[in-house]
């Protein structure tokens, strides 16, 4: 790579250390799991309940309503 291409060089391709890489990946998991709880509660919730919390974009703001 030469002088003038390394401003070119994109976020995406910008290598990370082992440790910010591991955050990462905790970071993801833990929002994938977030979600899954989320659309879990979602499913096992009765039409007219639904409707009272459907809006609420947390886990959290989904029990409060409960």
């Amino acid at each position: 790579m030469t002088g003038q291409d390394k401003g070119n060089v994109s976020p995406s391709m910008v290598a990370i250390s082992r440790d910010g890489f591991v955050a990462l990946t905790y970071w993801v998991k833990a929002r994938e799991m977030k979600l899954k709880a989320h659309i879990t509660i979602l499913l096992f919730l009765g039409d007219e309940v639904l409707r009272e919390v459907g809006y609420e974009e947390t886990t959290i703001e989904v029990w409060e309503k409960l």
